[in-house]
């Protein structure tokens, strides 16, 4: 079957949406409390859309070995994980997750550990969920398939824009904490007007450290996570 660009990129945000609840399950089961784990604010993670996408690409259609799909998998994940924390840390500054404290990782970017799971899922994704995924995907009317892939970019886009906003503020105020100890009125709004987004990023990536301000950061962390007031910033 011939799949259009639109179909492509329904499913990818279905497979964003499949892999923001399957981390957020995992993530939660393992700290025993719910747990918001996407780096978006809608329930997508564009991270998982794309390794599965490009496993779809690769493998479907295209060998009926479970080895090779175990091992294309999580060669996949594996570089994708790298090389988005790369960019993000590049671009931002920022490393929001750091395997540095399991024995086996790369740069505290990738963990060894989860290569078996990757490659478990990819198998499963191949060999039962993308055909029928995609003989789904073409039953929808094209001009509803467009409609919905409009929407759907304006929603993704917008909230996309509003997290790189919110890094570069979050950013600003970090070179401000970093370079001075007094925090005046103007600092302390600010942090109460972004307390939600930065909740949520804590709560998402607590292992999350700055590259240039890893003092600023932790001083944040702190206040956000439940100090009682603004003195925890000074200490």
């Amino acid at each position: 079957m011939r799949l259009t660009i639109v179909h492509w990129f329904l499913i990818f945000i279905l497979y964003s949406f499949w892999g923001y609840i399957l981390e957020s399950v995992i993530v939660s089961v393992q700290r025993r409390k719910p747990v918001n784990s996407g780096f978006l604010g809608s329930p997508l993670m564009p991270f998982h859309g794309i390794a599965a996408l490009a496993a779809s690409v690769f493998l479907f259609g295209h060998t009926d070995s479970p080895v090779i799909m175990f091992q294309a998998g999580a060669i996949i994940n594996f570089a994708l994980q790298y090389v988005t924390g790369l960019l993000l840390e590049t671009v931002f500054g920022i490393c929001f997750w750091d395997f540095s404290h399991h024995r086996y990782s790369i740069h505290g970017r990738v963990n060894f550990a989860a290569v078996p799971v990757n490659g478990l899922f990819t198998m499963f994704l191949i060999i039962f969920a993308h055909g029928p995924v995609t003989e789904a995907i073409v039953l929808i009317p094209g001009s509803i398939a467009r409609i919905a892939a409009a929407v759907l970019i304006c929603i993704a886009g917008a909230d996309a824009m509003c997290v790189v906003r919110h890094l570069v503020r979050l950013n600003e105020l970090l070179s401000n904490l970093g370079k001075s100890r007094l925090y005046g009125s103007a600092v302390q709004a600010r942090l109460r007007r972004d307390m939600p987004q930065n909740k949520r990023l804590f709560s998402a990536f607590p292992r999350m450290r700055h590259r240039h301000y890893p003092d600023a950061l932790r001083k944040i962390k702190r206040f956000i996570t439940g100090a009682p007031g603004m003195p925890s910033l000074t200490k």
